[in-house]
């Protein structure tokens, strides 16, 4: 149920009195400098997402990939939260370490662009290793469209069965990624069938299960090269999907699952017309409903969200949550956000979108909230505020910041219809 607007008065008064701010600034500056102590009142995440690293640019252009200053400063505004004296209690991030380039003859890396791409990824690595390092937050990284050292969209492996992670030396110190076989984070695993397929489910904390999938197997432009079919890929992880679904369930886990690439569009119509994997991962979201208590992705570089539907097309699963891009090359700021979960039942009940502008000299303080935006309860689940707006309501708040409160909707200049992106119904 969403606050009437006296509720919603009433709320913002003793949120600016406990904070000692009323008078200091006006209510929408409290708001955007103060969210983390809001986010911070209960148990949450850090979730970040395409940070796409352009290690040869020092300087950022708001029509290019991420520089050197912006990734800087980003990791100064994550160290800051990391070791706040209330941290999150671990990490997500959904892919796509490196920068972009152009593929003139085709995708696939050698030489230079090789090079460049894997030097990309191993200053993303390192960067993120020395952040959760410090105080051994969990990090769970998911495998990006972008990622596989073969070239973008291609499988996680390449022709040698080497990964990006084979670029790591773990002799020095063990990778704070959970699909990389290491003694120190080995407890956390539940299943991991295969390092070389980028997909596993980790514990993250007592009851609640990550099941981190690899969905570029499940996009229309994906290339192997690793020797395996990409319906044979594709059907033997959605059939270990529903295992861990099964599974997580009868031992009374909550699950989150986290991909890249978002159920939907860009989903193949594979591996037949009439038995697709998107119908097969709608099935499931209906099917495990209560066990599902949140879905997130990357990919699109904004701040949207995907409403997820049974065989009907009438009836509402799920809620889908992205985390915008580092990269500001789609015509958004440059964001990452803190996800609040109810400690008891495990459900996103909030998240603050923290983000810039490419021509700061720091992050700052930019933020604005989940509940903010769409006006509502913030002691309810994303999910179940969310199921008694209308279509267009929500349509019309999720415009507001789509780009991350850069512009008009807008993906490669051109006006983007973001109904037709949230609704995602089986075919």
């Amino acid at each position: 149920m969403m606050f009437n607007r006296s509720s919603a008065i009433r709320f913002l008064i003793f949120i600016l009195m406990s904070l000692n701010l009323w008078g200091c600034k006006t209510p929408q500056e409290a708001i955007n400098s103060n969210s983390a102590q809001l986010v911070k009142n209960g148990a949450y995440f850090l979730f970040l997402s395409d940070i796409h690293l352009d290690a040869s640019r020092h300087k950022t252009d708001s029509t290019q990939d991420t520089g050197l200053d912006l990734w800087q400063n980003c990791t100064i505004k994550l160290d800051s939260i990391l070791n706040s004296p209330d941290p999150p209690k671990f990490v997500m991030c959904t892919g796509d370490l490196p920068a972009h380039y152009k593929c003139i003859t085709g995708c696939f890396l050698t030489g230079e662009k090789l090079a460049a791409h894997n030097k990309n990824i191993m200053t993303v690595l390192s960067d993120l290793r020395k952040l959760v390092a410090k105080n051994g937050i969990p990090l769970f990284y998911i495998p990006g469209n972008n990622d596989p050292i073969a070239g973008d969209y291609y499988s996680f492996a390449n022709q040698n069965k080497q990964t990006l992670f084979s670029l790591v030396d773990e002799s020095i110190l063990a990778f704070p990624a959970l699909n990389v076989s290491t003694k120190k984070l080995a407890t956390h695993i539940i299943s991991m069938p295969d390092t070389t397929m980028g997909y596993y489910s980790a514990l993250i904390i007592n009851g609640l299960r990550v099941i981190a999938l690899n969905s570029n197997i499940f996009a229309k432009k994906y290339h192997s090269v690793d020797g395996i079919s990409q319906i044979k890929a594709g059907n033997t992880e959605m059939n270990w999907l529903s295992e861990q679904l099964k599974d997580a369930q009868s031992k009374g886990e909550k699950v989150y699952i986290a991909m890249h690439i978002p159920p939907g569009k860009d989903w193949a119509l594979l591996p037949s017309k009439k038995n697709l994997w998107l119908n097969s991962f709608l099935s499931l979201s209906d099917k495990y409903q209560s066990t599902i208590v949140g879905i997130f992705y990357g990919h699109t570089h904004m701040d949207e969200l995907r409403l997820l539907y049974d065989s009907t097309g009438k009836k509402m699963t799920q809620v889908a949550i992205s985390c915008p891009g580092i990269t500001p090359i789609h015509g958004n700021n440059p964001a990452f956000k803190l996800v609040s979960f109810d400690p008891q039942s495990l459900k996103p009940i909030n998240f603050t979108t923290y983000y810039s502008s490419v021509s700061a000299a720091s992050w700052g303080n930019k933020t604005y909230q989940f509940t903010t935006v769409f006006h509502t309860d913030p002691k309810k689940a994303m999910y179940e505020s969310l199921k008694t707006m209308s279509i267009s309501e929500i349509n019309k708040d999720m415009n507001l910041i789509y780009t991350v409160r850069h512009g008009k909707p807008n993906y490669h200049g051109k006006p983007y219809n973001t109904m037709n992106t949230m609704i995602v119904k089986w075919k």
